[in-house]
């Protein structure tokens, strides 16, 4: 009989089925975070177990020995409580352990009758006893000894039903590298001594009956998630609680492998071996730690999580804080400081013996939060012991502990017992969504002002997508949004406006005094740690208490308090002002009282306070584009240098402008990768700082350059950016380092225009080249639409033939590029042979199908106005004209309509093979235009080659 039918039909099936899956569930994580790879049929075995026969559990075989006035409903309601299914996952637990295979079906003792062993029966017999205890007081009333048959019966084919499951989970992962034989120590030896704690908790004399318990477990859900279900948004000046379904972003977690290398980095060396969405994350929870750096959210995603699994009804959530719990030399006792919570913060002390028998039943999910932040008092390594035991003492409860990622090697659980799992940083959708919801709590409602609020923020914050990523970091940012209307366009003022936010707030909560003032020495001593924790080898994992307080206080003393006393005291303030602050600059390690591990939660802060340090202390813009140059040739302290550069322009008279200079005038013996890098950094930049046009016109000259060399062919696109601020002259600034390149070394000139679309595009359009005869007419029309500069701007026109169109079209286009136009045009005319010989066409971007009517509208309004041209450019326009009509067909038929005029006569034209109805301008054009043009309407020529008419081209 295969598995399915066997536990289908089992008269446990159902019970069997919810029973195995917390444990099917941890032995299939535990191998994959060994790496092995998972078992072909494991997922449909887990499927299996919970198909058709859940709810469908049949007692009818067993009608016989239910003992008068009990009926088979009540026992349904027995089977489906808790203890039932715990005492049937001990079971399942026990064969896992004990047994040997022997086919499925097959009754243990007709398989191996000399086998018994006395843990096999020992067990059995125990739960068997717990059976009892529960259908006595389920069934108050009822004489026992009239129970016992029916117990019996009832246990007999329990037992054959988590037999089997057993044998299937064994059956379905026996491929697998060490198979189950890691299961003894991870999940069943445990199940089986926690056997007995059950049977005893059964036993309680003094234990509730079944309605007080199920009442104080509804009472107390209630109050757990009254107190929990709202979490504080990030508000700097007001605490506010909001239910968690109005802000919370649900964020993605990466399961990480087993670290078998012993290294203290507890995530940097460990590879992904699975992601996971959050919605499936609750069903995951076993033993598991959610690790993440500061502000990645794992307070509340622990919370929420604990609010989730009672919403739910999985059963009920012990949240507690690793800070708060109180431990002795002796360690911790978890039911006694589970109950002491219920008590003293939810004021719903529980029943004599109601939290261990949760425990022990697996309806419990208890949640250690802030392991990293243990008291220090405590010795971390003994706080992972009491989570480690309490793992091992009740087996089939649920328990999540939460810590720090730089905080965790120090305290890390057993991997044999634990699944560790890292916080993602949020990707571009989530962080959408959560500046959404708190603009529409922020304005009371979804309107179309919070649709356009969270569009400008997404775009005035592209250049920060590392901090946005953070979520706390990205409701400060929302806060800096809200408060200036704005996000700054440079990264350094984000920064500085930031830091201004936090710290005037940090002053004003804590009294310390004139805010400005303290604003301006914290930042002088932040600064320099930064540039220590950043660049000094043995302060990379940070400093420590005493390290941070020696720092403060001599910058104090140095520069804001007359004496050394005073300037200790400030640093001790500054120290406690820090502690536990997640926002900058905060305590990332623990150690014994005094000698704590101080570190900048997020390394774009350590950089721009290490920047103004470096500057600080600069004596030329010279010096400082040398250290800009060091930090890009080993390749990071991008953010570091181009904070370096904005500070640049606030200390030296023409800073910024002068360090581009140093560093571009001469190339200083460094190597063409590390040349094109710095090239590359000052063109990333040189939207954000303040720059002259001396500066700007010297880093279009050396992209040029760069691309001579037959790479880096991308590094204009940082120049050429549709929203760079000065993109219209910049355009003009790299074809004039175009016409120094065509003057030095013409041939390699010439090799670029033809193979470099956005170049050549580029020099056309401002009029440092022309048309020339060395490429076919139906090439050079291939070109005008294929939008090479529009690919490597990413916006503007989406071609050079709608470039030319709209500039003919728009009344406010000067003289001068009208005349250029007008040129292009005619060069075109005369390079349109007696016999076109269509090619291949092109593939413009899908932007000129996307708003074809309204480039069709510019089309007409061209053809309209060209009267004022010359009879050859008119002649040119016809034939960009005309394949504009020919790509529409193909792509975007019937857009052309009779609102386009002139257009639409060349369509209508050519659809109906009647040159007649060409537009009465086309018989003032020269004789062999004429013909030509006429030949095309009857559909003699094609300028293009379609390939496949019936495909469009995306």
């Amino acid at each position: 009989m295969d598995p399915a039918s066997s536990i289908a039909t089992a008269l446990a099936g159902r019970i069997a089925g919810e029973a195995v899956q917390p444990l099917l569930g941890r032995a299939r994580r535990e191998l994959v975070k060994r790496g092995v790879k998972k078992p072909r049929d494991a997922a449909s075995v887990l499927a299996n177990l919970g198909g058709p026969h859940r709810g469908n559990l049949s007692t009818l075989g067993l009608l016989d020995e239910l003992p008068a006035g009990v009926t088979d409903t009540q026992i349904k309601h027995i089977v489906q409580q808790p203890t039932f299914t715990a005492l049937a996952r001990q079971l399942i637990a026990i064969h896992l352990c004990t047994d040997d295979p022997w086919p499925i079906g097959e009754s243990r003792e007709e398989a191996a009758p000399d086998r018994h062993d006395v843990v096999w029966r020992v067990q059995r017999e125990r739960i068997e006893e717990a059976l009892g205890i529960l259908l006595s007081e389920s069934l108050t009333g009822t004489d026992v000894h009239a129970l016992t048959p029916y117990l019996r019966a009832l246990f007999a084919a329990l037992d054959r039903g988590c037999r089997d499951v057993a044998a299937s989970m064994r059956l379905a992962l026996s491929e697998s590298d060490g198979g189950f034989s890691w299961a003894g120590h991870t999940l069943e030896l445990a199940a089986i001594g926690s056997v007995e704690r059950h049977l005893a908790a059964l036993r309680n004399e003094e234990r509730a009956s079944a309605a007080e318990r199920e009442r104080w477990q509804q009472e107390y859900l209630d109050a757990f998630l009254y107190r929990n279900e709202k979490i504080e948004l990030p508000d700097l000046e007001l605490r506010t609680l909001i239910p968690y379904r109005e802000i919370f972003v649900e964020p993605d977690a990466a399961m990480l492998e087993m670290d078998v290398s012993g290294s203290s980095d507890t995530t940097g060396t460990r590879n992904v071996v699975s992601r996971l969405h959050f919605a499936d994350l609750l069903d995951a929870l076993d033993r598991t730690v959610i690790l993440g750096d500061p502000g990645a959210g794992k307070s509340t995603v622990s919370q929420v999580l604990a609010c989730q699994w009672c919403e739910r009804g999985k059963g009920v959530a012990f949240l507690l804080k690793v800070r708060q719990i109180r431990f002795s030399r002796g360690g911790v006792n978890l039911v006694e400081e589970i109950e002491r919570a219920l008590r003293d913060f939810y004021q719903k002390p529980a029943p004599p013996g109601m939290v261990e028998e949760l425990l022990l039943n697996g309806s419990a999910l208890v949640i250690f939060d802030g392991l990293d932040e243990v008291p220090t008092t405590v010795r971390g390594r003994d706080v992972s012991d009491v989570i480690e035991t309490a793992g091992n003492v009740y087996p089939l409860s649920r328990f999540v502990v939460t810590s720090r990622r730089l905080g965790y090697s120090s305290v890390r659980l057993d991997q044999e017992l634990f699944c560790d799992y890292m916080l993602r940083p949020f990707n571009d959708g989530q962080v959408k969504e959560y500046v959404g919801k708190w603009f529409v709590r922020r304005a009371g409602g979804r309107d179309a002002t919070v649709d356009q609020l969270v569009e400008n923020f997404m775009e005035h914050s592209k250049t920060i997508t590392d901090l946005r990523q953070n979520p706390l970091m990205l409701a400060v940012i929302c806060l800096l949004h809200a408060g200036y209307n704005e996000i700054p366009r440079s990264r350094p003022k984000i920064y500085k406006k930031c830091v201004e936010l936090l710290l005037r707030t940090w002053d004003s909560h804590r009294g310390i005094g004139d805010p400005v003032w303290d604003i301006e020495a914290f930042e002088v001593v932040l600064a320099e740690i930064a540039y220590h924790t950043l660049l000094t080898p043995e302060y990379q994992d940070g400093m420590t208490e005493s390290q941070v307080r020696e720092v403060a206080a001599k910058n104090l003393l140095q520069e804001a308090v007359p004496d050394r006393a005073t300037a200790v005291q400030l640093a001790r303030r500054m120290i406690d002002l820090c502690r536990g602050r997640a926002w900058m600059f905060t305590d990332v390690v623990g150690g014994i009282p005094g000698e704590e591990r101080y570190s900048f939660t997020h390394q774009s802060f350590q950089e721009y306070f290490a920047a103004q340090y470096l500057v600080r202390h600069a004596d030329s813009p010279e010096q400082v584009g040398d250290e800009i140059t060091r930090n890009i040739a080993s390749g990071r302290l991008e953010i570091l240098s181009q904070i370096c550069l904005s500070l640049a322009s606030g200390k030296f008279q023409y800073g910024a402008s002068l360090v581009y200079h140093h560093c571009l005038a001469a190339n200083s013996g460094r190597s063409a990768v590390d040349d094109a890098a710095l090239v590359e950094f000052l063109a990333k930049s040189a939207d954000i700082v303040m720059l002259n046009g001396t500066a700007l016109q010297l880093t279009a000259d050396r992209v040029v350059q760069c691309l001579t060399k037959g790479t880096h062919a991308q590094l204009a696109k940082h120049l050429l950016r549709a929203d760079f601020r000065h993109a219209d002259s910049m355009q003009g600034m790299v074809a004039q380092a175009f016409v120094r390149l065509r003057d030095d070394r013409p041939s390699e000139f010439v090799r670029i225009m033809h193979t470099t679309l956005w170049a050549w595009e580029n020099c056309l359009q401002e009029g440092v080249i022309g048309l020339t005869g060395e490429v076919g007419f139906a090439s050079w029309l291939s070109r005008f639409f294929e939008g090479g500069l529009y690919y490597l701007r990413g916006g503007g026109e989406s071609c050079t033939a709608m470039w030319l169109m709209r500039r003919l079209a728009d009344p406010a286009t000067d003289q001068p590029t009208r005349d250029r136009c007008a040129r292009i045009l005619e060069q075109l005319a005369a390079l349109t042979p007696d016999d076109i010989v269509p090619e291949d066409a092109p593939t413009p971007p899908y932007a000129l199908f996307k708003g074809s009517e309204r480039s069709s509208r510019t089309v007409s309004t061209a053809l309209l106005r060209s009267p004022r041209y010359s009879v050859d450019a008119r002649a040119g326009l016809a034939y960009l004209t005309m394949a504009f009509c020919e790509l529409m067909v193909q792509n975007q038929p019937g857009v052309i309509t009779e609102s386009h005029s002139v257009l639409n006569d060349f369509m209508r034209a050519r659809t109906l093979r009647q040159p007649a109805r060409l537009p009465e301008g086309v018989s003032h054009l020269p004789r062999k235009d004429q013909e030509r043009i006429r030949s095309w309407a009857a559909g003699d020529i094609d300028f293009f080659e379609w390939a496949d008419e019936s495909v469009a081209v995306s």
